[in-house]
């Protein structure tokens, strides 16, 4: 992560303001290095612990320790550069199925998930969203345990959208398991209601609708929920 400076020559005063406008950015970087320096240090521990699966996973490993090093600010979507985000399987154990909804724009299906609001514990942004998006307000961290772990971690670019640049989203992804299907959303205003649940039986039959990283996410899932039966 990147450290704090002293205060340079020449003063505020004598600066030009582009000299000004970088001093109150390295300011900004101090103050995210001061408030966030625990949760970061959180996030580069689950990196340490993290086994990737394979090379994509390990090379966004690594590509997210590069990015700690140089933004203190990646919990925050007004990095440029690339933010954290959380994300989770909803999975039924009881029926052996997984959840997934298909995305109005992009048309293509995903688990659930989002971006930090004023969260520091990525795992929490996972849950809220999935709440969020799916009306399931039952939902616990699978399997159940006093330290609660990303299954897998995925970097992703985001295209340009709304004014917003194209950026990476360095997304932790979680399992969360429902006891109550159910209740699921019948419908909602801003998003896809389009929900489905796939087999974990017929897991094969979601290789072409989702992204290679989605689909090694989702065989953990079965891996491990087969562990866990």
């Amino acid at each position: 992560m990147p450290k704090p400076e002293h205060a340079r020559l020449p003063l505020w005063e004598d600066k030009t303001p582009d000299d000004q406008s970088e001093t109150l950015k390295r300011m900004m970087m101090d103050l995210y290095t001061y408030v966030l320096n625990e949760p970061m240090t959180r996030i580069s521990a689950i990196l340490d612990e993290h086994v990737p699966a394979d090379q994509k996973e390990a090379d966004d490993i690594q590509h997210i320790r590069e990015l700690m090093e140089e933004n203190a600010n990646l919990l925050n979507m007004n990095c440029e550069n690339g933010h954290f985000t959380g994300s989770a399987l909803v999975v039924d154990l009881k029926e052996s199925r997984f959840l997934l909804h298909l995305h109005k724009k992009l048309n293509r299906w995903f688990q659930f998930g989002g971006h930090p609001d004023f969260e520091t514990d990525l795992s929490q942004v996972a849950l809220r969203e999935a709440i969020e998006e799916t009306g399931l307000t039952d939902l616990y961290y699978f399997p159940t345990s006093h330290q609660v772990k990303p299954l897998d971690i995925d970097v992703h670019v985001i295209p340009e959208r709304k004014g917003q640049p194209e950026h990476p989203h360095l997304d932790f992804r979680y399992v969360l398991v429902t006891n109550k299907p159910n209740q699921l959303f019948a419908e909602r205003e801003d998003e896809s209601a389009n929900f489905k649940w796939f087999s974990f039986a017929e897991v094969e039959e979601v290789e072409g609708l989702v992204d290679s990283a989605l689909y090694r996410f989702i065989l953990k899932a079965k891996q491990l929920v087969e562990a866990e039966r």
